[in-house]
């Protein structure tokens, strides 16, 4: 049976050589998506990523939170063990239950601060990358710096590594070594090497034609100007390190004393941090309210003074301590020197926000202030302050435990020396000539 020929698409033959090809057949239209299961999809993977995240950071709060608690805890009678570290401890020959503790607190310390510490390191390197005005040299102190700000977290994490051993001790004073000597390195150096203001001699400016008093002038206001951006620098460079001094050695001194109440050497100790707390603060606070002459701001800086003022006033309690019974004295006052100091910085932070100085408001949200909450330096500050703080807490924990052991030991050795009688009727001299201490 023949088929008869489509007229659409003819058969080739002679006289059509050339055969018109079938046509396509009409496209089906694209299907449109579906929003709504879209929608579905996105809000489901938002939800499992989230509940990732949530069982991720509950998983590290778990870790941290005991860790955070135990840093700062100012008892160290109170402190309790985790999990496998008395095991870890005994393995290492701890055994003790009060040096376990000891070793628990500081593990606990070392969690605190590598966070705070490396964040420091970056911020710091961050900011180095948009320096101006420096010299060739003096970029090159500032990268070695850094550098000094990443050695701390680098340390403390070699020393976390070694929490059992007495090799913790020796990575966490070589991390605040590091930390300590580089920038006063730097700040030592001359200005006109690390500031790239040029300073021009005398005698090129009276060659150019100026008389020789103006030669000089402009001599001694250039000298100013890299002088002054220097001292700028440098203070900022140092604040940090400085100010974290002698409250550190306060907690740390305090820290000990709970650990051994009887030690005379340690309550003294941390009286005489506080005193010297007491007086680098005032200067320059002074300093400051003299400028401002605000009676809120002295509000604040009595309040603030208050705080390490309070362990003088109370220093019969921290060096007469015999026993644990006495440490909760200790507490109370503790909680008043905080509680002071922690309302000195509240006002401060009001009179920021509500008073001028050299014409600008301290703190502001406006480019008028002379602060403001957004600026990284503030923040920088800040953690700078709290790392190197935390740091120091601990290198000088070390440093007062190993002193008291040492002049335990010379006690002991000077109560067996035949010079023991002669302190003793020495002591009884002082007493009939100066009364009872």
């Amino acid at each position: 049976m023949t088929t008869p020929p489509n007229p659409a698409n003819p058969a080739p033959s002679a006289g059509n050589p050339n055969p018109v090809p079938p046509s396509p057949a009409p496209a089906t239209p694209p299907t449109p998506p579906d929003e709504s299961a879209l929608w579905n999809t996105m809000v489901s993977r938002f939800k499992q990523n989230s509940a990732k995240l949530g069982e991720q950071t509950r998983k590290l709060l778990a870790i941290l939170g005991p860790h955070v608690a135990r840093a700062f805890t100012w008892n160290l009678q109170s402190v309790a063990l985790r999990p496998g570290e008395a095991e870890k401890l005994a393995a290492s020959g701890i055994t003790d239950a009060v040096m376990q503790r000891y070793y628990a607190w500081r593990r606990s310390l070392l969690w605190c601060v590598i966070g705070p510490l490396a964040l420091t390191a970056l911020l710091n390197t961050i900011d180095s990358f948009s320096l101006e005005g420096f010299t060739p040299f003096g970029h090159v102190l500032w990268w070695l710096r850094n550098a000094s700000l990443w050695a701390m977290p680098v340390m403390a994490v070699l020393a976390l590594m070694a929490w059992t051993t007495p090799q913790c001790r020796r990575w966490l004073f070589l991390g605040w070594l590091i930390g300590f000597a580089v920038p006063i390195v730097i700040a030592l150096m001359p200005a006109d090497a690390v500031i790239g203001v040029e300073v021009p001699s005398a005698a090129a400016l009276r060659e150019q034609g100026a008389t020789p008093e103006a030669a000089q002038q402009a001599v001694m206001a250039a000298q100013l100007q890299a002088g002054g951006a220097a001292a700028v620098i440098y203070t900022l460079l140092l604040l940090p390190l400085l100010l974290s001094l002698l409250p550190a050695a306060v907690r740390a001194a305090l820290r000990v004393k709970t650990l051994c109440p009887g030690s005379i050497l340690t309550g003294w100790t941390l009286v005489g941090a506080a005193v010297l707390n007491f007086a680098m603060w005032l200067v320059p606070l002074v300093f400051i309210n003299a400028l401002s002459g605000a009676t809120l701001l002295t509000v604040a800086l009595t309040a603030f003074l208050a705080g390490p003022l309070w362990w003088v006033w109370n220093s019969r309690q921290v060096t007469a301590l015999t026993g644990a019974a006495q440490i909760p004295a200790l507490g109370r006052i503790q909680s008043f020197s905080v509680a002071t100091s922690l309302l000195g910085i509240a006002i401060l932070i009001q009179y920021g926000f509500t008073h001028d100085l050299f014409g600008r408001r301290v703190l502001g949200f406006t480019n008028a202030a002379l602060l403001r909450p957004w600026t990284g330096d503030i923040y920088r500050f800040v953690f700078e302050y709290i790392a190197r703080s935390l740091l120091i807490t601990a290198v000088f924990a070390d440093f007062i435990a190993r002193v008291n052991l040492r002049a335990h030991a010379d006690q002991a050795a000077f109560a067996q020396s035949p010079a023991q009688a002669e302190h003793e009727a020495m002591m009884k001299t002082l007493q009939s000539g100066l009364g009872k201490a």
